[in-house]
C-alpha cells in the first residue's frame, strides 16, 4: 500500500507541476503580448504627437505669413474689394492652414492618454484663438494685439503639449501596468 501512495503522490506532484507550468506559461505569454502592444501604442502615440507639433508649427507659420503679408494691401491697391475678394482669401488661407492641426488633435484624443489629450485640447483652444485673432476684421486688419496675445497663448500651450508628450513616450511599457 505504501508504494501505491508514493505513486499517487508522485502523480499529484506531477499534475501540480503541470498546472503551475500552464499558469506560469500563460502569464508569460500574456505579459509578452501586453508589452508588445504597449510598444506598438507608444510608437503610434509618438507619431501622433510629432504630427500634431509639426502641423501646429506649419499652421502658426502660415498664419503669421498671412497676417504680416503686404500682398493683401497691394491687392486693395489693384482694385480688389476687401469684402468680396481679400477677406475670403484670407479666411481660406488661415482655415486651410489649421485643418491638419484639428485632425492631429483628434488623433491624439483617440490614442491618449488623458494627459496628452488634455494638452492637445489646450492646443486646440489656443489655435482657435489664433484663428479668431487672424480673422478679426471688425477693426483695422490685422488686429496685431489680439494676434500676438493668441500667439503667446499658443506658445504656452505648445510647451505644455511637449511636456505631456515627453512624459508619455519616455515611459517604457512593462507587464502588469495599465495606463
Amino acid at each position: 500500500m505504501g508504494q501505491q501512495w508514493g505513486t499517487i503522490g508522485a502523480a499529484l506532484i506531477g499534475f501540480a507541476g503541470l498546472f503551475v507550468g500552464l499558469i506560469v506559461g500563460r502569464r508569460q505569454v500574456t505579459d509578452q503580448a501586453q508589452v508588445e502592444h504597449g510598444q506598438w501604442l507608444r510608437a503610434q502615440r509618438q507619431e501622433a504627437y510629432v504630427q500634431l507639433l509639426d502641423s501646429w508649427e506649419t499652421a502658426v507659420r502660415r498664419t503669421e505669413e498671412v497676417v504680416v503679408a503686404e500682398r493683401h494691401h497691394r491687392a486693395e491697391e489693384r482694385g480688389w474689394d476687401w469684402g468680396e475678394d481679400i477677406i475670403p482669401a484670407i479666411d481660406r488661407e488661415v482655415t486651410e492652414a489649421w485643418e491638419p492641426v484639428w485632425r492631429a488633435v483628434e488623433r491624439v484624443e483617440l490614442i491618449g492618454p488623458d494627459t496628452a489629450s488634455e494638452a492637445a485640447n489646450g492646443l486646440r483652444t489656443a489655435g482657435r484663438a489664433i484663428v479668431s485673432g487672424a480673422l478679426d476684421f471688425d477693426a483695422a486688419w490685422p488686429n496685431r494685439t489680439r494676434v500676438e496675445a493668441a500667439m503667446e497663448e499658443g506658445r504656452e500651450a505648445r510647451r505644455s503639449a511637449v511636456t505631456a508628450a515627453a512624459g508619455v513616450v519616455q515611459t517604457a511599457p512593462r507587464p502588469g501596468r495599465r495606463r
